[in-house]
């Protein structure tokens, strides 16, 4: 393999603090800084479950390049991410009394690739936001609307997540919609089992 420079070290704030309320927020965080720096970050791994409330107390956080990720957000037909079974981990957990989240073990601070040249290669990156999920469903309630302005429109309104979207997406998105709307009113005009059996008894000479 050629020699090539390995990708920033995650910055030691992750470990000092402050900490974070939810392992969802760290993780938000801790991505928002890989993805200006070439990298990506996901959880592989949940231990330590409290009976009482169900959470779990720590992740593993691997390199968005390990083998056999399988990142729980939803996402619409996205390219994957190159593998090369990085073997980059830590350990995140919320540390008491104020369960408070934080990297707290580095297993392995070694990346076997270069840092990557675009955000959009790395699957945690092209989650759409919530805030973007409603303004392109509001978007494609609109019929004739096409899908070049959709795009614009999420570009000009979320400028630092434009790696996240892209014409193809939109389209898949637009045509999954489709699809639920047309499932959704054939079962509509489909009779019950009820309705079917009332039909034939009215037909049914008396």
């Amino acid at each position: 393999m050629d020699a090539f420079q390995p990708p920033p070290a995650v910055p030691p704030a992750y470990l000092a603090g402050p900490g974070f309320l939810s392992i969802d927020a760290l993780m938000n965080h801790l991505n928002d800084w890989a993805r200006v720096n070439g990298l990506g970050f996901v959880k592989i791994q949940a231990s330590n479950k409290v009976a009482a409330t169900g959470q779990y107390m720590r992740y593993t956080v691997a390199c968005g390049r390990c083998r056999g990720t399988r990142p729980s957000e939803a996402r619409i037909r996205v390219t994957t991410t190159a593998k090369t079974n990085c073997p980059w981990r830590a350990v995140a957990t919320a540390r008491a009394p104020a369960r408070l989240w934080f990297i707290t073990k580095f297993f392995n601070t070694t990346h076997n690739h270069p840092a990557s040249s675009t955000a959009a290669s790395h699957t945690c990156h092209q989650v759409l936001s919530p805030e973007m999920h409603n303004v392109l469903h509001a978007q494609l309630q609109i019929p004739t609307i096409r899908t070049a302005d959709i795009f614009t429109t999420l570009q000009l309104a979320f400028p630092d997540r434009k790696h996240t979207i892209s014409l193809k997406k939109i389209q898949n998105l637009r045509q999954k919609m489709q699809r639920e709307k047309q499932n959704g009113l054939q079962q509509q005009q489909q009779p019950s089992d009820s309705g079917v059996k009332r039909l034939q008894g009215e037909a049914e000479p008396a």
